[in-house]
């Protein structure tokens, strides 16, 4: 049989991503790694390899498997794109939001997850947003494209929004930065709804989600996460496999091995210094309390 791995083998944080996802296509295709890899005459070894990413993928090997489970053409031409770049520095990579293909390898990482550690600071991050919420960011991400054109950028967040609802088993921890809560992306009213829903998600108690909210009184003792929101994803295999997805309005970064333990750490202190499920609720309400009401018709 011929082989997918290569002598250089090395865990990177692109391979992670693209291994979710081709990991998340073959679940969703309901086969195993040993079918696939009859139909494709390799070894199951080296596609059990690549899903877990742990070395650096080849563009034929992606290739291969991305038409295997008959991906769009957009999808197949954004992974030849990234695995074209140039690595920007260990365990890091720059993904551009106008690929098609970025938020659905996102929301493959996030969904083969056991654990999501968020902290937002300039959005919310997408798990939690609402469908109004996400079309307002996309939006403010290109306000030069038409509605029509933001359409499938917003469908794609909206995807990652399910994930609480597909990955039950998932949990799912937000720290929330409070100068966030007084930032509307675009109006108000948009704004409102997504602090209530924010709300419902903390005052129910079997969905998996834990919010707490960093207030603006608190210090830093550590560095705080630069980027718009930060989400730290525990992968259930040890903290090897894991990785951190760091986004801004118009694409992500991905970081993993050593930056990605630093990530970790920081948000873990931010969780300890953060409000706890009473105060959490108490201080959303009072900031939906703030935000105009609904005009009555």
């Amino acid at each position: 049989m011929s082989d997918f791995t290569t002598d250089a083998a090395r865990a990177t944080a692109l391979g992670r991503v693209l291994g979710a996802r081709l990991r998340h296509l073959r679940i969703d295709a309901g086969a195993s790694i040993a079918a696939v890899a009859r139909r494709l005459g390799v070894d199951s070894h080296s596609i059990g390899r690549i899903e877990r990413g742990l070395h650096s993928p080849r563009e034929d090997q992606i290739a291969r498997l991305l038409a295997h489970y008959q991906v769009p053409d957009d999808e197949l031409r954004a992974a030849a794109e990234l695995l074209g770049q140039d690595q920007t520095g260990e365990g890091q990579y720059q993904v551009a939001d106008a690929l098609p293909g970025w938020l659905a390898r996102a929301t493959g990482v996030e969904r083969t997850s056991s654990h999501l550690h968020a902290y937002a600071r300039h959005h919310f991050p997408a798990p939690v947003q609402t469908l109004e919420y996400a079309r307002a960011l996309a939006g403010a991400a290109y306000p030069e494209r038409p509605l029509a054109a933001n359409a499938e950028h917003t469908l794609r967040r909206v995807n990652r929004a399910r994930l609480l609802k597909l990955s039950p088993r998932a949990t799912c921890v937000v720290i929330i930065d409070e100068s966030l809560l007084l930032r509307a992306p675009a109006d108000a009213a948009v704004h409102r709804r997504q602090l209530q829903h924010l709300h419902a998600l903390t005052a129910d108690t079997h969905n998996g989600v834990h919010i707490g909210i960093r207030r603006l009184s608190a210090p830093a003792p550590i560095p705080l996460p630069p980027h718009g929101c930060v989400t730290y994803c525990a992968r259930g295999r040890g903290p090897d496999d894991d990785l951190v997805l760091a986004e801004t309005l118009h694409g992500a970064r991905h970081f993993a091995d050593d930056q990605a333990a630093e990530y970790r750490e920081t948000l873990f202190q931010l969780t300890r210094d953060a409000t706890d499920r009473p105060k959490t609720l108490d201080i959303l309400q009072r900031h939906i309390d703030h935000l105009p009401a609904p005009a009555r018709i």
